[in-house]
């Protein structure tokens, strides 16, 4: 009886933890930002990219071919998972980035993408975190999600 009691106790404890880590993931992953129509792209700067910081050059000749259109940016925001915090950790990083300016529901916001696929947007302090790994965004990407894992 005391074992099978042991074996309540250790069960339970267990599945505390597993919904414990359910909420904290629900919290980190917030999936897909509203319809993408909702986003009007307003400028896209040329890339940034410095090319004393590039250690393989194959990287570098991508970045200086890189671009983006104002529909691949908005295609790329819509299928995105929209992160609670900085999610660079989890993507490649390059050293391009194309930076610009948006409108979403009504508001402006500044907006950096990297070519690993990853996407800040701020406006004063606050910030929204993107990152896509559908396959749909590999061919808009230097490294795409998965390339280097």
């Amino acid at each position: 009886m005391k074992k099978f009691q042991a074996i309540l106790i250790l069960l339970s404890l267990l599945l505390g933890v597993l919904d414990a880590k359910a909420e904290s993931d629900e919290v980190y992953f917030e999936r897909k930002l509203p319809a993408s129509d909702q986003i009007k792209i307003l400028t896209i700067n040329p890339v940034r990219m410095d090319p004393k910081d590039f250690s393989d050059k194959g990287e570098e000749k991508a970045c200086k071919k890189w671009k983006l259109t104002k529909a691949q940016i908005i295609r790329f925001f819509g299928l995105s998972i929209n992160y609670s915090m900085s999610p660079y950790h989890h993507y490649s990083q390059t050293q391009c980035d194309i930076t610009g300016k948006l409108i979403y529901n009504g508001e402006k916001w500044d907006f950096y993408i990297n070519g690993g696929a990853t996407a800040t947007w701020y406006r004063g302090k606050e910030q929204k975190y993107l990152g896509c790994e559908d396959k749909r965004c590999k061919r808009l990407f230097i490294i795409p999600y998965g390339s280097m894992n």
